[in-house]
């Protein structure tokens, strides 16, 4: 490998939850897969909450605050685990950029989308470790951006054995 490859900034895409799996995923790249040099682009994609069904006048006013209230809520939330990661980057001494986005198709295309945008060199992210059976049924994230990224990407699955059913 030439020097200057070696030099050369990664940008690496985590995608992050407030799952288990993403704490894994992140510590994981900070252990064994980071560089000095890398920039770290903290992802979370926000599903916000499905709009109230409304009839009368009185009614949609009601449920149109209450919409509003969850949907603050959801954000607090999801800005309390971006301001977790970033800490932990700082703590790590890794640079780092956040992308709080609402998700647009499914939270794997807006993975693609944002490892895009940033022209990233590659993806970190961790497996729930479903079974073929429950992978049918409910769809695996890290799959489809397996499936469907034109960069590399490093899935980090769970520490216990997948149970087949």
């Amino acid at each position: 490998m030439a020097e200057s490859d070696s030099k050369k900034v990664r940008t690496v895409v985590l995608p992050i939850d407030n799952s288990e799996h993403s704490e894994r995923a992140f510590h994981w790249y900070l252990s064994i897969g980071s560089r000095p040099d890398d920039k770290v682009v903290l992802a979370y994609f926000f599903v916000p909450p499905p709009l109230p069904a409304m009839s009368l006048y009185h009614a949609a006013v009601k449920a149109t605050d209450e919409y509003h209230e969850s949907l603050q809520h959801h954000l607090d939330n999801a800005k309390k685990l971006m301001k977790k990661f970033e800490e932990k980057c700082e703590k790590a001494g890794v640079k780092y950029e956040t992308h709080l986005e609402s998700c647009q198709d499914s939270i794997g295309a807006d993975i693609i989308k944002v490892s895009k945008h940033v022209n990233a060199d590659f993806i970190v992210i961790g497996s729930r470790g479903l079974s073929q059976v429950r992978r049918t049924i409910l769809g695996s994230v890290s799959e489809y951006v397996v499936h469907h990224s034109r960069i590399p990407v490093i899935i980090v699955p769970p520490e216990q054995p997948i149970n087949p059913f």
